[in-house]
């Protein structure tokens, strides 16, 4: 592995097995002093209580699966697809003031295979709270999916419980899919996640 400083962003190569390379990067943050330190590492998120509400970070990963036992519940015909990625939360006086998630779908048998992006747009929290502790969110977000299309306002629901996430894309399905096959499968799904501690 070969590590590159260039100013605040390291980058670093390695190989796989099979002599295909690997590039990552990463950024140095510069701590309140303006002298930078090492990336932080993983922790549990800050939470404070108080004035009006709960204010905290959540980040983790995205890990789920879309079953379709037939062609009606994945109308693109194409079958089961796994997700996998990253997603943020950020919650300041019990509103979500941001929610991003990004994750790749690809169906079971390797023929098809997606980038999606969810960002929620600002000022369009409801918070719930619900039996059992957990706190729900109904947001309004924009979904892009493979860089190319924007899928506007799509109505979310982000549920966190304990130390799981659940996202319900467009449950009651009022957004057109304006014929968006990966928008159709992921339209009245949830998908789920974890804390990253």
């Amino acid at each position: 592995m070969a590590a590159i400083a260039i100013g605040g962003l390291s980058l670093f190569l390695s190989s796989t097995n099979n002599g295909i390379p690997i590039a990552s990067a990463q950024f140095v943050i510069p701590d309140e002093d303006s002298e930078t330190t090492s990336p932080p590492s993983p922790s549990p998120p800050e939470t404070t209580t108080g004035g009006t509400g709960d204010n905290f970070l959540l980040r983790g990963f995205v890990g789920s699966m879309i079953s379709a036992e037939d062609e009606d519940d994945n109308e693109t015909g194409l079958g089961n697809y796994v997700l996998g990625g990253r997603w943020r939360l950020v919650v300041n006086e019990s509103e979500a003031q941001r929610f991003v998630a990004n994750f790749s779908m690809g169906t079971t048998n390797g023929s098809d295979l997606h980038n999606v992006f969810i960002e929620n747009l600002p000022g369009t929290s409801e918070s719930n709270a619900t039996d059992g502790g957990a706190r729900s969110y109904s947001l309004r977000a924009d979904l892009l999916i493979d860089n190319t299309e924007t899928i506007q306002s799509v109505p979310i629901i982000v549920t966190m419980n304990g130390d799981v996430l659940s996202v319900g894309v467009d449950t009651d399905e009022e957004t057109s899919s304006n014929g968006n096959d990966t928008f159709r499968t992921l339209r009245g799904e949830t998908i789920y996640g974890i804390v990253d501690r």
